[in-house]
């Protein structure tokens, strides 16, 4: 089994889904970098582990404009000045929150909403493999 990300027709990466398919090198090679990019993954969902910041990110999320105001925050999420700021301020350094206005909050469509679409694809894929692997 292999994992193929495809772009139009192009196949952009193919990835060995066993172990038999892998090179010994191309492995190693691999884990080394998986290492590096563990820490942004650790802090990635440290974040995201907590309910309180969940909640903000799912409310964000379910406005059109991905845009809420710190009263909005308050008033919907019931969550006092203090704890607002605090969970804003550890989503805006893990590069998921913008503030464009004192007083809004917005989702930064950059590199951190990206990297979390991306983690929750992964999360749907990994799941599937493992009960696929499982019935083996």
């Amino acid at each position: 089994m292999k994992l193929r990300l495809v772009k139009g027709e192009e196949v952009l990466v193919e990835v060995p889904l066993s172990l038999d398919n892998w090179r010994g090198d191309d492995l190693v090679r691999e884990l080394l970098e998986a290492r590096r990019d563990a820490r942004r993954l650790r802090s990635f969902w440290g974040v995201m582990t907590n309910r309180r910041r969940t909640r903000m990110m799912t409310h964000l999320l379910r406005d059109e404009n991905h845009t809420v105001s710190f009263k909005e925050f308050q008033d919907d999420l019931g969550m006092n000045p203090k704890s607002i700021r605090e969970h804003a301020m550890k989503l805006h350094r893990c590069g998921l929150l913008a503030f464009p206005k004192r007083g809004r909050y917005r989702l930064d469509r950059r590199e951190g909403l990206r990297f979390m679409v991306l983690n929750l694809a992964f999360r749907r894929i990994l799941h599937y493999l493992m009960e696929e692997y499982s019935e083996v």
